[in-house]
């Protein structure tokens, strides 16, 4: 399957279980081993995922455009659960979403600056 098609279905996935009200019904399917009460592990691993398979995916467009992106739809996204029954805005959920996308930011960070040196 094309890494664009996974990429999306992948997204959709993150969409849907952010806005969801079943959310927590779906992921009690799962062990508690995999998900615990707090949020956060799952939004820094999903988001960690979503930045690197963003920039694995769409390598023509500037890494610092992708996670821009990223970052605006987690904002988004928490905000949209404010309005969503029995969902709650949660500020550890969004600072999730930035730790996620952060260590991404950092390696494309350290490896342009590596590819300025071997250039000089």
């Amino acid at each position: 399957m094309n890494r664009r098609v996974l990429f999306f279905i992948y997204l959709g996935l993150i969409v849907f279980l952010s806005v969801s009200p079943w959310q927590i019904k779906i992921l009690s399917l799962f062990p508690d081993v995999l998900f615990s009460n707090y949020g956060f592990p799952q939004h820094v691993a999903g988001y960690f995922l979503l930045s690197m398979f963003a920039c694995l995916t769409f390598n023509n467009i500037h890494p610092w455009w992708i996670l821009s992106g990223i970052l605006v739809l987690g904002v988004l996204l928490e905000c949209i659960q404010y309005a969503v029954p029995d969902r709650s805005f949660n500020l550890y959920d969004l600072l999730g979403n930035v730790m996620g996308v952060l260590p991404v930011a950092v390696f494309v960070f350290y490896r342009k600056i590596g590819k300025e040196k071997d250039a000089n």
